[in-house]
């Protein structure tokens, strides 16, 4: 296996587990309202139902994107097997876990926001 392949592999799968293993906890329930991790939001720190419903979207979202991530990991080993990594490969699995960031953020605005004016808090 080429090196370059085995990085890969490695960044894209240790970043998929890691988004797993930060996920199963929000998407749980279990992370209390705090200033260090989770989706910390205006609204979810005004608010503990907000904070519980936001969170455990963004912690099903984190699995997702995880479950991606180690997805591209692995077939980095596969896909690749005797060749060389393409370029291409590393920069769009780059933009795809970027652009899956971005829809989770959006969506935990959203919900953040939806629940917010439901409750008269904007």
């Amino acid at each position: 296996m080429e090196q370059m392949n085995l990085i890969a592999m490695i960044v894209f799968l240790s970043t998929g587990v890691l988004m797993i293993g930060l996920g199963i906890p929000m998407a749980a329930r279990k992370i209390k309202q705090n200033m260090f991790y989770g989706a910390r939001l205006k609204y979810t720190l005004m608010d503990e139902e907000i904070w519980w419903e936001v969170n455990a979207r963004a912690g099903k979202d984190m699995i997702i994107i995880g479950i991606v991530l180690a997805a591209l990991g692995i077939g980095a080993v596969f896909y690749f097997k005797e060749q060389p990594l393409s370029l291409y490969y590393l920069i769009g699995g780059t933009g795809v876990e970027m652009i899956l960031i971005i829809v989770m953020t959006v969506r935990s605005i959203a919900l953040s926001n939806k629940m917010a004016k439901e409750k008269g808090l904007k």
